[in-house]
């Protein structure tokens, strides 16, 4: 009883102090400043909102035309092969804008181009430019979440059907419309849930001078950091992401059961999912190296930055123990068969879900808040556990979305003999964690890569008088010192794809204990 009752305990900690806390700060805050709140800061800009919903659906778009051969080549196995597939995830949201920027650098033959067709009097295609490749990088990055969602649809075709569509002499376009035609829900589903992730998104549209609701709550929290219209006029996208959290665990969501047994993926469309796949990691790596004018820039890097990437790094690793010790309660407690230890795993998922789905930076300032307004937290605001805090509050979720899928998926064997040796943590530690252990390893490798690289919150929480890897990237990308973002980005490649490499080993280990 006192095991059945302490998970619960442990679920209610963690969501207070990872997202809970915050959000009550930040409510107080409001309350207590509410005379200073501005006139019409209630009225949303209807606008704008129509600006950032147009700028993350057409990227939501992009991202599920991008990923349907990855996801036919995935469907009814995301278990086995989402892990390499999800690699681009791990990379930066600004990898491919940054890397495919470098090919217009002025003395590049785009860049002249660019330049000599602003002279003579198209003034915007500067700007054109950014903001496709924008769009074009968000979507490189965000393709693989599309690709697991319309993978899960995919996988629920009945293998004879597919077969009977095979032999109909139609073309291929039309084969891909009447699969379409069936599966349209999850296609829907693909463009809508990478379109709540780029309504939050901040970085690569703020360099392309996008108009968006999390572009302008970032110029609004630089103007008046401490003040209450920032989070009032910001209300749309706080609710987006409450209501999104929710949806998206609430029980009977869980999209893996009714997989088939998928037939074999022929060559054409393998090798077109690998050229998507190379497209957002391969090339933009092959692009930093190509712009490097001198290959000592590399130490230089290290000469100048490495105190900040050793800083990140560190933090990135408590990030990463966080997500798999969180994502170990969550896993023993949705699958245990004590009630609240279930719905509590539902709802701290919920709450750290709709926290990822916020921009960044407001997760970093409400994060400050609480810190400022909760005595005896000077001592964390000071040191790097504010970095970790706010990085665990938007990672962490990686880790509890892990554990209920592991103990919603797992095989019905598994689970009644685990409720025949009792809900115990021993029984679990014997029946479940051999079959799942390395998913969610690979979560927890997945929250420290994003961790390393992580700007918006960091540039909010970051301690003063410390550096930090993001910090450094943001002011390259912003002065445009196109040498050393090229090294840095490179160096930034090479951490992340030894992590992403390592969780993509250990999501490979999940064994035949997960339903396929």
């Amino acid at each position: 009883m006192l095991f059945a009752w302490g998970l619960p305990a442990l679920l209610a900690a963690a969501a207070i102090v990872l997202a809970l806390g915050p959000a009550a700060a930040v409510i107080s805050g409001v309350v207590a400043a509410r005379a200073q709140i501005r006139p019409g800061a209630w009225a949303p800009s209807l606008s704008l909102l129509a600006t950032s919903a147009a700028w993350a659906v057409g990227i939501g778009v992009l991202a599920a035309l991008l990923a349907l051969p990855c996801a036919w080549v995935m469907r009814g196995r995301a278990w086995e092969r989402a892990a390499l597939w999800l690699v681009p995830l791990a990379m930066p949201s600004y990898l491919c804008y940054t890397a495919y920027g470098l090919a217009r650098a002025p003395g590049t033959w785009l860049g002249d181009l660019i330049e000599r067709a602003a002279q003579e009097g198209w003034t915007g295609l500067p700007i054109l430019v950014g903001r496709v490749l924008a769009i074009g990088g968000l979507a490189l990055w965000a393709w693989p979440l599309a690709g697991m969602v319309m993978a899960v649809g995919l996988g629920r075709l009945d293998p004879g059907l597919l077969d009977a569509l095979r032999l109909e002499p139609w073309g291929l376009l039309r084969r891909v419309w009447l699969i379409g035609s069936l599966c349209w829900r999850w296609v829907l589903g693909a463009v809508a849930i990478v379109a709540l992730v780029m309504f939050g998104s901040a970085v690569p549209l703020h360099l392309a001078n996008a108009p968006t609701y999390a572009v302008r709550s970032w110029f609004e929290l630089t103007l008046s950091p401490g003040g209450p219209s920032v989070w009032v006029s910001a209300w749309p996208v706080l609710v987006l992401a409450g209501v999104a959290g929710w949806w998206l665990t609430r029980p009977g969501s869980d999209a893996g059961a009714g997989q088939r047994e998928p037939a074999p993926v022929r060559g054409g469309c393998l090798w077109l999912a690998r050229v998507v796949w190379a497209c957002s990691t391969l090339v933009p790596l092959c692009l930093c190296a190509w712009s490097l004018r001198d290959w000592g820039s590399l130490a230089t890097f290290w000469r100048v930055s490495g105190v900040a990437v050793g800083q990140s790094a560190g933090v990135a690793l408590l990030v990463g123990l966080v997500t798999l010790l969180l994502g170990m309660v969550v896993w023993v407690s949705a699958a245990s068969g004590f009630g609240p230890s279930r719905v509590g795993a539902r709802v701290l998922c919920g709450v750290l879900v709709g926290f990822s789905l916020l921009p960044g930076v407001l997760v970093g300032r409400a994060i400050a808040e609480c810190a400022k307004q909760v005595p005896g937290l000077e001592g964390v605001a000071e040191g790097p556990g504010m970095l970790v805090w706010a990085h665990g509050a938007r990672f962490a979720w990686l880790g509890a979305v892990t554990g209920v899928l592991l103990a919603t998926r797992e095989a019905r064997a598994l689970a009644d003999l685990g409720r025949l040796q009792g809900a115990g943590l021993v029984s679990w530690m014997v029946v479940c964690l051999p079959r799942g252990w390395g998913a969610m390893a690979c979560a927890a490798a997945g929250a420290a890569a994003l961790s390393i690289h992580e700007i918006e919150a960091s540039i909010i929480v970051q301690p003063p008088g410390s550096v930090s890897l993001a910090q450094t990237l943001l002011g390259d990308l912003h002065f445009a010192r196109s040498e050393e973002l090229a090294a840095g980005v490179l160096q930034v490649l090479v951490l992340t794809w030894v992590l992403a490499g390592v969780g993509s080993w250990l999501g490979g280990r999940v064994r035949s204990g997960i339903r396929a």
